[in-house]
Order: C-alpha cells, then sequence, then structure tokens
C-alpha cells in the first residue's frame, strides 16, 4: 500500500491538478495538504464527512497558519525583496529554492501526521469514487475535474 505522501505526490502530479490546487489555495484559502489528504483516505476507502473535514482542517490549523504559510509568503517574496538590497538573483534563486524545499517538508510533515490522525478511522466498503466529488468544498463543480479524475484513477488502483 502507498503512504500517504506518495499518493499525495500522485494526485498532485496528475493532470490539471497542480495549477487547481494553487488556485483553490490562493483564491480561496484551501489547505491543500488536507485537501489532498482526503483524497488519500478517500483511495482507501475511508468514509469522509463534514465532521472528518473539519478535523483534519482543525487538526492542521495552527501549523498551515504558523508555518507553512509564512514558508510560502517568504519564498514568494524573495525575489522581489533581493534587489532593493543589492542580492544577485542567481543566489536569490538558490535561496528560494532551499526554502521551497523546507516548505515542501513540511506539507509532508503535515500530511503524515493528519494520515497518523485518521489511522484509526475503519475503511468501509470502497464507495464509488464520484462520491469523492460530493465531499469538495461547494465552489464551482467543474473546478474540481482534474483532482476528482486523479482520485478516481488511484482507486481503480
Amino acid at each position: 500500500m502507498s503512504s500517504a505522501w506518495e499518493t499525495v505526490c500522485r494526485l498532485y502530479a496528475a493532470p490539471g491538478v497542480r495549477g487547481l490546487c494553487l488556485d483553490l489555495q490562493d483564491q480561496h484559502g484551501i489547505d491543500v495538504p488536507v485537501l489532498l489528504t482526503g483524497g488519500w483516505l478517500f483511495t482507501r476507502g475511508v468514509a469522509l464527512d463534514a465532521g472528518r473535514w473539519t478535523h483534519l482542517t482543525a487538526s492542521a490549523a495552527a501549523w498551515q497558519t504558523q508555518v507553512v504559510a509564512p514558508l510560502r509568503a517568504a519564498r514568494r517574496a524573495l525575489l522581489q525583496a533581493a534587489p532593493p538590497l543589492g542580492i544577485a538573483e542567481a543566489r536569490a534563486l538558490a535561496l528560494k529554492r532551499e526554502v521551497q524545499a523546507v516548505e515542501l517538508a513540511a506539507e509532508r510533515l503535515q500530511i503524515e501526521a493528519l494520515a497518523e490522525t485518521a489511522a484509526a478511522w475503519p475503511a468501509t466498503v470502497r464507495p464509488p469514487a464520484g462520491n469523492f466529488a460530493a465531499l469538495l468544498p461547494t465552489l464551482e463543480a467543474t473546478r474540481w475535474v482534474p483532482l476528482v479524475a486523479a482520485v478516481e484513477a488511484a482507486c481503480r488502483r
């Protein structure tokens, strides 16, 4: 069985999912590691409901706010903040890559911790993959197509 991290990476790499996740994160404040962890749980046949989504989101809130979001903000600000201080673009880019690696490591820790939190949740009869869409926040339904397709493909593995 794949780890939560491996499955989340496959879901994120699926066509259209990365762009969707970044848009949901930036435009709608969606916690992408929670969202993708939900996709991993669904592929394992774990029943997801509003209570469990809320539990995952609440569990991750402080980590997301105090660790991941500041790392993301620092990474995004680096290239604009460097020139006024006279920092060469190449050095700023190198630092940006390092900060991005730390940000990704923080997201991995979050996903692994959420997976441990959900470890006691029993797998039920595997629901049809299409039901994953019913669990997603009520934004424009067509926006979720790439993620739902990736989860459906993972369910077939």
